[in-house]
């Protein structure tokens, strides 16, 4: 038996919010600047290429 993967590609309500099923991990922490605020704030980041989530982080990391 083989191993498969299946991904739901429909959106479905979770009380006021729209959820979709991707896979996501939180990156960062990521600098922002901005009038109302100045803090390092870890980011989510949804995507299907998971080797994207840890360059993602490391390239966040080195920019902060």
């Amino acid at each position: 038996m083989r191993h498969q993967t299946i991904y739901k590609t429909e959106m479905h309500q979770s009380g006021t919010e729209p959820v979709a099923a991707i896979p996501m991990r939180v990156v960062g922490p990521v600098k922002i600047i901005s009038t109302e605020f100045n803090a390092d704030i870890p980011l989510p980041l949804a995507t299907f290429e998971s080797p994207l989530w840890p360059s993602t982080h490391r390239g966040a990391r080195v920019c902060t």
